[in-house]
């Protein structure tokens, strides 16, 4: 028996753990819908919750934005799936921007998540896919991101990271 063997099991049993909690993860998403279980467990894969796939109400609404979004940067599509995901079977959710953040888990070339989710965001915003409302300020403020009907396929021109539409004039 080797020095390192007592790690190794203990380390094993916390992996063991883990897959136990996803397991039951998955099984509680699968009764959230009549669409039966929205992903299937493989214990041979560790899924986080991030990856499961949206469901109910916001789930058509996610598919009827896909059809627009291929033209907007990532970070809308990342944050359109994060946020059809966590509104369920409702059509709004109140999350704070870090946890949304957390949620989306992709950076700017920078590197700042925040920052990366804010930009895709603005994009959905000025698309009309999402209503954005907060109340309050700093520590104590309620962000509540409003999946729209049905956005405006008008502006579809490409948006790019500057923030700047092709075809409208900016600002100098």
């Amino acid at each position: 028996m080797g020095a390192g063997d007592g790690v190794l099991t203990e380390f094993q049993e916390r992996v063991n753990r883990h897959r136990a909690q996803l397991q039951q993860r998955s099984a509680d998403a699968s009764r959230h819908g009549p669409e039966g279980p929205v992903t299937p467990y493989r214990p041979d894969l560790a899924l986080s919750w991030e990856w499961v796939p949206p469901i109910g109400q916001s789930d058509g609404w996610f598919r009827e934005a896909s059809r627009y979004l291929p033209v907007t940067p990532p970070s809308a599509r990342d944050v359109a799936r994060q946020l059809a995901r966590l509104c369920g079977h409702d059509s709004e959710v109140t999350i704070p921007w870090r946890s949304l953040a957390d949620a989306v888990a992709s950076g700017d070339a920078l590197g700042r998540s925040r920052a990366y989710v804010e930009q895709g965001t603005k994009v959905l915003v000025d698309l009309r896919w999402v209503e954005v409302e907060t109340t309050g300020e700093k520590r104590g403020a309620k962000t509540t991101f409003r999946l729209l009907p049905a956005g405006d396929p008008a502006p579809l021109a490409w948006v790019d990271y500057a923030g700047h539409v092709e075809g409208q004039p900016t600002a100098a």
